[in-house]
């Protein structure tokens, strides 16, 4: 019995450690993840006290996530309550004519209203609710309850960031601030971004759509994001354009909001890099890439000069081929006429 008992209470561990994963975390490993996420990316904190007290974004992500353990969940508010009994003793009390319409009643609402008030149960969906909006008006940041999130995410600064319903972000991702990942009308269903692991979006960008955003991408600050981005491609503009690939292996790890470490379509080197030989090489190319602009910029303007100096000449050749029928035709006085000469 007691061998029996240990196996029934392992089985009941097992399928409530289960219902709380969500992306391959319970919600306890996620907050613990979320935490070291933000002390080694944010070079302004010096301590795991500060994320806990004083970080809106990692607070909004744990408010987040005891929302949606409890999103759209049925729970019994009594375990040992008798259902069919409940269900006679409702049936008895009311009124005959009452209990004959609810019991051939073809009304699958009634019906189901009914079983739920029988079976006395409750929907956690206002709890979910009223999380969320207690934290969207705390901390400005609105993550609807049903959006699947996973762990070591970073949300920096936080103010502004959206996330939608059924929106999804991969482990290991940084949101900058104004990141919105919206739908792009009415319709419903599953309307909302699904991005990777390990990515970084920039400031005030925009994810719209049933879109993918592919493991390892940057999404560039104020970039508005309509079409899928591969896997490690950097995106920005508005509409996003892909300009190039990412160098380092988790964008988000690095931080580089900068677009510094790019390489760019078309087999480039790129900018940037992590080693001071690397930020040398980086240092001459770039003057390089100046002495070659100004060189360009040099002959484009001796360019221009041959072009207008060549228009003035044209211009001459014109007005002395026609002086002479001008001054034929037309009767000039002498001193128009020594002024068209100097001229």
């Amino acid at each position: 019995f007691v061998e029996a008992l240990e196996k029934s209470e392992s089985g009941a561990n097992a399928s409530a450690r289960e219902e709380e994963l969500v992306l391959g975390h319970t919600i306890i490993e996620a907050i613990r993840m979320d935490l070291n996420a933000c002390f080694k990316r944010d070079p302004a904190c010096e301590s795991i006290l500060e994320v806990l007290l004083f970080y809106k974004g990692f607070a909004c992500l744990v408010c987040h996530r005891v929302a949606r353990s409890r999103w759209m969940k049925t729970i019994p508010l009594n375990r040992n309550y008798d259902g069919k009994k409940a269900r006679d003793e409702l049936t008895n009390q009311t009124h005959p004519s009452y209990s004959n319409r609810l019991s051939n009643s073809t009304d699958t609402t009634v019906k189901a209203g009914k079983s739920n008030r029988i079976r006395n149960t409750t929907q956690t969906r206002y709890v979910s609710l009223w999380l969320q909006s207690q934290a969207s008006a705390a901390f400005g940041i609105d993550i609807h309850p049903g959006a699947t999130i996973g762990a070591a995410v970073m949300l920096d600064h936080g103010t502004g960031i959206v996330i939608g319903e059924t929106a999804v972000v991969g482990d290991y991702c940084t949101f900058l601030h104004g990141v919105t990942l919206g739908g792009t009308g009415k319709a419903s269903g599953d309307r909302h971004p699904k991005v990777g692991s390990g990515v970084l979006i920039g400031a005030n960008a925009s994810i719209l759509g049933n879109i993918k955003i592919g493991d390892n991408a940057k999404i560039g600050a104020g970039s508005v994001v309509l079409k899928p981005i591969p896997h490690s491609a950097t995106a920005v503009g508005a509409p996003a354009r892909i300009i190039g690939f990412v160098k380092e292996q988790r964008p988000s790890l690095s931080m580089d909001t900068s677009m510094k470490n790019v390489i760019p379509i078309g087999g480039g080197k790129g900018t940037g890099g992590g080693s001071e030989g690397s930020f040398a090489s980086s240092t001459s190319s770039s003057d390089s890439d100046s002495e070659s602009e100004s060189n360009t910029n040099a002959v484009k303007n001796d360019d221009n000069h041959l072009l207008d100096r060549r228009r003035r000449l044209s211009t001459t050749s014109t007005i002395n081929s026609n002086r002479s029928s001008l001054l034929s035709y037309t009767s000039i006085p002498e001193e128009v006429t020594a002024d068209i000469e100097a001229e």
